[in-house]
């Protein structure tokens, strides 16, 4: 079972603050519904906190029905994740590069295996990197690697059984284009998790 994360921006004495509530499981598993969060919500601030509902300004959750119906029952106006929307977005992104980063993301496999990882850790230190494709992150990640690492696969480029994963020279101007785009976007992630 997964936790559930509420953020929860409350007022108290003309005080503005956060409250995170992190439970795992709810308190009926039989039960993931809106009322369930809610009970939970609703017992952890009035009884364990002794404060007020009322003083709830807003909720901090994603957009999935759970969560919209909890605040429309609560009546308070439920904000999206801008991080979760964000990751939407450049998932999106990445999809129109599917095919190059498919391939490089083979290529690391290629070198995490020991035949090839044997022979690159004795021109280079740096392991390999694949994405994680429910984190964007990670591809960046592994489009970073790959130029790191660059100067070091020349000399795997004529081993028949990788020649199909090497990026062609029009996927490396691809590549090229995509690493300054990922590296502009994680600072805007940066930006979101500092707020």
């Amino acid at each position: 079972m997964w936790p559930f994360l509420h953020h929860i921006k409350m007022r108290k004495k003309k005080v503005v603050f956060d409250l995170f509530i992190a439970f795992s499981p709810l308190c009926d598993e039989t039960s993931l519904d809106a009322n369930e969060h809610i009970r939970f919500i609703k017992f952890v601030i009035e009884d364990l906190l002794t404060l007020k509902m009322e003083d709830i300004i807003v909720i901090t959750d994603d957009n999935c029905e759970v969560n919209k119906a909890k605040g429309r029952k609560l009546n308070i106006p439920l904000v999206g994740c801008a991080s979760r929307r964000f990751n939407l977005a450049v998932n999106l992104l990445l999809s129109e590069h599917k095919q190059v980063l498919d391939k490089v993301n083979n290529l690391m496999g290629k070198f995490k295996k020991l035949k090839y990882g044997a022979k690159l850790r004795s021109y280079t230190p740096l392991a390999p990197v694949q994405r994680n494709v429910t984190r964007w992150s990670s591809t960046a990640q592994m489009v970073n690697r790959y130029f790191e690492m660059k100067q070091f696969l020349w000399s795997f480029e004529n081993c028949l059984d990788l020649m199909d994963f090497f990026p062609t020279t029009r996927e490396k101007a691809e590549l090229e284009e995509l690493k300054s785009i990922l590296t502009k976007l994680d600072s805007v992630t940066k930006v979101l998790q500092g707020k």
